[in-house]
């Protein structure tokens, strides 16, 4: 969501797992499982490719979010599949952002950037996930051309409670504005929350305030709804909300 005026702009794109006898399995147990064994990859593919096919219908303006891995970033050839998928569908790459965590930049730099640079070149964005809870650097900011942070959920607690957090969330904020980035907080759950981040000129949000995870039926139903702003969203006149 867009943090003043709570217009829709995107989802974040969530692998679930329906088992027969487990029901729905969260991917913190088997994304593990599958970059172990080899497959996370593909599973990626087919991921996007299912992806690409339920949004063709979709309006133009909403972006969607993928996440790869840092073994995924070793791979040469997948930028090449990536954009490939999205030719053939049909969709425009500028819909697309791509999510890594700060631990994918350290994992092999040389490598990362190249995937990361030929992604960029073909116009998809390229965000920071979880930031402020791995090891980037500075320096790692500054070398690769990123074009979002998301402020990990840890950060929002306790912001209306005299919390260190808000030093920190601020500083994040500012130091995202400094370097001509987008800023998205995670784990959005209390409107205070919301009303502390549109202060300090947080971009977008998402969390359980927004919505849970729901299938692309639900979500399409959304659309109609969300798109138009949430009821008691706050708004500054000094702020345009950007894709």
């Amino acid at each position: 969501m867009a943090i003043d005026g709570g217009g829709l702009v995107g989802f974040e794109v969530l692998a679930r797992w329906i088992h027969p006898d487990c029901g729905v399995v969260m991917p913190d147990a088997f994304i593990p499982v599958a970059d172990e064994i080899g497959v996370l990859t593909d599973l990626t593919y087919r991921l996007l490719e299912r992806v690409c096919r339920e949004i063709r219908e979709w309006p133009d303006t909403l972006t969607f979010s993928i996440n790869l891995a840092p073994s995924q970033l070793r791979d040469p050839q997948i930028a090449s599949r990536l954009i490939a998928i999205l030719d053939r569908y049909g969709i425009a790459p500028q819909r697309i952002e791509v999510e890594i965590t700060e631990n994918a930049l350290i994992t092999d730099f040389g490598a990362t950037k190249k995937v990361l640079s030929r992604l960029q070149k073909h116009g998809i964005r390229i965000a920071l996930d979880d930031f402020g809870t791995g090891y980037a650097s500075l320096n790692h900011l500054r070398e690769f051309k990123l074009d979002k942070i998301k402020i990990d959920r840890s950060f929002l607690r306790g912001l209306d409670r005299g919390s260190k957090n808000e030093g920190i969330v601020r500083a994040m904020i500012t130091l995202g504005k400094s370097l001509d980035l987008a800023i998205t907080a995670e784990g959005i759950e209390e409107m205070s929350q919301w009303a502390h981040l549109s202060e300090w000129g947080c971009d977008f949000g998402q969390g359980y305030l927004f919505g849970k995870g729901m299938p692309a039926g639900k979500a399409k139903a959304l659309i109609s709804t969300g798109a138009r702003g949430l009821k008691g969203a706050p708004r500054s006149p000094l702020r345009v909300a950007q894709l």
